[in-house]
């Protein structure tokens, strides 16, 4: 079997533990649970996960057809890493146009209603010019999300000029085959059941000392309904809070002035979280990106029996739709202290996931892979390449605020690009390289010194 292509950065990100508004809470069972055993791993040889179905299919679609510009989904297909959307990109108009999906400025990806944060793209169309572009959605993220089958996608784009005057399309939604006979009104429940599931923790590197399903903040549509505190292989952890906007406008959900055990230890904004209509998103609040583990010591902060924040609403036009309202979520003694809060798993231990639980089509391809290890697998290729655009957009707006006399009216983008920063590090510094084809390894070392050399060029 082809090794899994596990970022650290999208596990963690996406371990939310399960259990919808208006069920029994479960927070003293599982904690107990998990606590007891380690990680919850205890008969995960009984559990099985599901395959991915790779049977969906689209008709070609035209999207957006506005300001000279006609974007057209062609073709959905599958690799061995991801489900890609082929798009062509129509420039009717008389300039270039850049065009760019997925961005901290342009965030607006979906699939069967869970935000998510694939699907990059960042291309450039001369006038009177075409390209076809392909928008890729990673299995493992999916999963973790309880999505075994696409049944819509939503997506969206920003258009710039050379003279930065920038469109956005909206949002642009596409249902597949599977969208009739598809059950959305399941999506929390296969939510729920995925992130519990034993060998998915298990081949996530994932243990979750905490989840509740407490409903600590409801107004105007927007419900935050469970929290859990998650912790990777690395030790890094996470506070996790899945969020639901039922509104019919897109929001902004924003996170401020957060404390531990009372003590404040961020006094200004922290995350910045798009939310589409009718869509769900999963807000990571990264501590240890907030302190050092030596200031949680020098705090005093060597169990966390409680995390507080603010949390505020904001629309398209940045005003406050919500009141704001600090939040408390009673962690109740969790290790503090970063190398004390997880123990790891030799990997001799872990069950690992059957062949049998992978689509036939997928081995099959992997195994042709290993006997083509001169060649760089296409789907890698893609991911990297995803990868060092985006860096490539950091990097230039990090210039651009480096030299700006007018930070001020930049914080909210800076903000922004910190965050998704971080994502792209954990996932670039993350990839599983143990079982790459020797042509992929090189691929990877040639991308991430190509990056690394342009991150230099800021710092």
């Amino acid at each position: 079997m082809k090794t899994r292509m596990i970022m650290l950065g999208v596990a963690i990100t996406l371990m939310v533990a399960m259990a919808g508004c208006g069920k029994e809470n479960k927070k003293a069972e599982i904690g107990t649970e998990i606590a007891d055993t380690g990680a919850g791993w205890d008969d995960a040889s009984e559990e099985t996960v599901e395959e991915f179905a790779k049977d969906a299919t689209i008709e070609e679609t035209v999207l957006y057809d506005e300001n000279d510009v006609k974007i057209t989904a062609t073709d959905l297909n599958y690799g061995n890493y991801s489900a890609n959307l082929e798009v062509t990109i129509e420039n009717n108009s008389d300039k270039k146009l850049s065009f760019v999906s997925e961005s901290v400025s342009c965030a607006q990806n979906a699939i069967n209603g869970f935000m998510i944060s694939d699907g990059y793209v960042n291309c450039d169309v001369e006038s009177k010019g075409s390209t076809t572009e392909e928008m890729s959605f990673d299995y493992n993220t999916l999963m973790l999300y309880g999505i075994t089958e696409i049944a819509d996608i939503q997506i969206g784009f920003s258009m710039t000029d050379d003279d930065f005057n920038s469109t956005d399309t909206g949002v642009l939604q596409l249902k597949t085959s599977a969208a009739d006979s598809y059950d959305y009104e399941s999506g929390s429940e296969r939510y729920h059941k995925a992130i519990t599931n034993k060998i998915l923790l298990q081949n996530y590197d994932l243990r979750v000392p905490y989840f509740a399903d407490d409903e600590l903040y409801s107004s105007n549509g927007i419900r935050l309904v469970s929290e859990v505190f998650a912790v990777n292989s690395s030790d890094e952890r996470a506070l996790l809070l899945e969020v639901r906007n039922e509104t019919d406008k897109t929001v902004y959900v924003q996170t401020s002035n957060i404390k531990a055990n009372d003590v404040e230890i961020y006094d200004s904004d922290w995350s910045y979280d798009t939310i589409t209509a009718g869509n769900t998103a999963i807000v990571n609040i990264g501590l240890d990106d907030i302190l050092d583990a030596e200031e949680w010591t020098e705090n005093g902060i060597d169990t966390i029996e409680s995390i507080s924040m603010t949390i505020g609403v904001e629309n398209s036009d940045g005003m406050l739709i919500t009141e704001e309202k600090e939040i408390t979520i009673p962690l109740n003694g969790v290790d503090g202290t970063k190398n004390a809060s997880v123990k790891k798993q030799n990997d001799a231990e872990k069950t690992q996931v059957s062949e049998e639980t992978i689509p036939k089509k997928e081995v099959e391809a992997s195994e042709a892979n290993d006997t083509a290890s001169d060649q760089v697998d296409p789907d890698f290729k893609k991911m990297m390449d995803s990868y060092e655009a985006f860096f490539d957009e950091y990097v230039e707006f990090m210039k651009k605020y480096n030299n700006s006399d007018d930070v001020l009216s930049m914080m909210d983008d800076y903000s922004d690009y910190l965050t998704k920063y971080t994502d792209y590090m954990d996932k670039l510094y993350n990839v599983d390289a143990e079982n790459m084809s020797e042509a992929d390894a090189n691929y990877y070392v040639e991308v991430s010194t190509r990056i690394l050399d342009k991150l230099k060029e800021i710092n």
